[in-house]
């Protein structure tokens, strides 16, 4: 079992790193459930991501609802995949 929680913090401080070194671009990051966050990352501290000026995309692969916020904080343990916008 503690062969698991370490995979997992290595897996979460890689994590933190990528985010850290994409501080600054548009980034879209898509959460457990499916929903997909569009927007500036701007602050990544142990636990939690900032976005700013982020568009929301519901979940499920489908476009059942998008609106737009001013921030969002993500935990970054219901993170499951994090890139550029196309």
């Amino acid at each position: 079992m503690a062969d698991k929680k370490t995979d997992g913090r290595q897996e979460c401080h890689k994590l933190i790193q990528e985010l850290e070194c994409m501080q600054g671009a548009t980034v879209d990051i898509r959460v457990l459930g499916g929903w997909l966050f569009n927007g500036t990352l701007f602050d990544v501290r142990p636990g939690l991501a900032t976005l700013a000026n982020v568009t929301v995309i519901s979940g499920g692969g489908f476009t059942l609802c998008a609106f737009d916020v001013d921030t969002v904080v993500i935990n970054i343990k219901a993170i499951t995949s994090v890139g550029k916008p196309v």
